[in-house]
């Protein structure tokens, strides 16, 4: 069995089956732990979380399951998670971001606009008859913004969201003290090109690997180039 632990963070709305053919190639590597994270899968909430709330339970998982020196690899939302444990005194070995979130974006005046006709959209599509539309009307809006990851949240996971974009962890980067792979395609429109440089130029002990014919999808369309790095990161 291999003597390094690995525990892989998914993203928002992701589902752990989709990890399988990179969990597959990084096993005969590592201990590979994939959680379903709270929310996702089985584990339904039973209330709005925020960050911490996937801190401490980050902290709970490890314990529980006796994971010794883990390395954190998060995508995405998982990557936002994984800061948030390590910059509140959480141990890791490493770190590697994949496409990471947690840089809180400038509003741009496509989201101004977008706000605005969410609220306006709202209030039309609320009286009778255009009620009927309101839903593909909805669709339509957040597609156009690049919100569908909100639009297809429910329940405390769509108040969830909100609590977890709202919070940015650039002040908090500094205090990432262990050597961290940050691995990002160029063409990623969900978490920007420009987001990745910050985590390098924050975090002191880092190196950037970025892709030209990659986005978001980095780790399911680029498996092996993206195991390759992360073995030889842990070596």
């Amino acid at each position: 069995m291999a003597d390094k632990n690995l525990i892989i963070l998914h993203g928002w709305q992701s589902k752990t089956k989709r990890w399988e053919p990179l969990v597959n190639i990084l096993s005969k590597n590592f201990n590979v732990y994939l959680p379903s994270l709270p929310g996702f899968g089985n584990n339904k909430l039973v209330a709005a979380w925020d960050l911490s709330n996937y801190s401490n339970w980050l902290t709970s998982y490890i314990k529980k399951e006796k994971i010794k020196n883990p390395i954190l690899a998060g995508h995405s939302n998982g990557g936002r998670i994984a800061i948030d444990y390590l910059s509140k005194g959480g141990k890791a070995e490493k770190l590697i971001l994949i496409a990471s979130a947690g840089i809180k974006p400038k509003p741009s005046i496509k989201k101004k606009v977008f706000l605005v006709n969410a609220k306006i959209g709202k209030m039309i599509f609320s009286l009778p008859v255009l009620n009927l539309f309101k839903k593909p009307a909805s669709w339509f809006l957040y597609t156009l913004a690049g919100e569908k990851d909100y639009y297809n949240s429910e329940g405390f996971l769509k108040q969830t969201m909100t609590n977890l974009i709202k919070k940015d962890l650039t002040p908090v980067l500094r205090k990432i003290k262990i050597p961290a792979l940050i691995l990002w395609g160029r063409e990623d429109k969900a978490t920007l090109l420009a987001d990745a440089y910050v985590f390098k130029n924050k975090i002191k002990k880092s190196k950037l690997i970025v892709y030209a014919n990659a986005g978001h999808n980095l780790p399911f369309v680029l498996k092996d180039k993206i195991a390759a790095q992360i073995i030889n990161f842990c070596q």
